[in-house]
């Protein structure tokens, strides 16, 4: 109905990545969950946005899956608008280190949410800039 009013939808930034096999070692896991963070990171600074929250994705193997009954985990985390790609690898990192136990992964999603325009940058007196 043209009279009733429009909702906008939440604006968001993100990329996922099917992993072409079973990945088990944490090295590897959060060496692609670093690649797939600083790609979201760029197309922010692209964008001219900011992320005022930052969301994990991992997708369990199949068989992991069938054997657990988990299929995987999603995890939000909200934080200080930023599109520093060091600030959200560090985060998305945390987030990993927090709720995996050691199982496959085959899936990985990272997204941005609560988007802000970056219009300039808050000076800290307590940090260097």
């Amino acid at each position: 109905q043209v009279t009733e009013p429009t909702t906008v939808k939440a604006a968001s930034l993100g990329n996922s990545q099917v992993l072409p096999r079973d990945y088990f070692n944490q090295a590897e896991i959060e060496t692609v969950i670093k690649e797939i963070g600083e790609q979201v990171a760029a197309r922010l600074r692209h964008h001219h946005k900011l992320a005022g929250c930052l969301s994990l994705s991992i997708g369990f193997s199949y068989a992991v899956a069938e054997a657990d009954g988990r299929g995987g985990f999603n995890q939000a985390l909200k934080m200080e608008p930023t599109n520093d790609n060091q600030v959200l690898t560090q985060q998305l990192l945390w987030l990993f280190r927090q709720n995996w136990d050691g199982q496959a992964v085959r899936n990985i999603g990272v997204y941005s949410s609560k988007l802000s325009a970056n219009s300039g940058q808050q000076l800290n007196l307590f940090e260097t800039p």
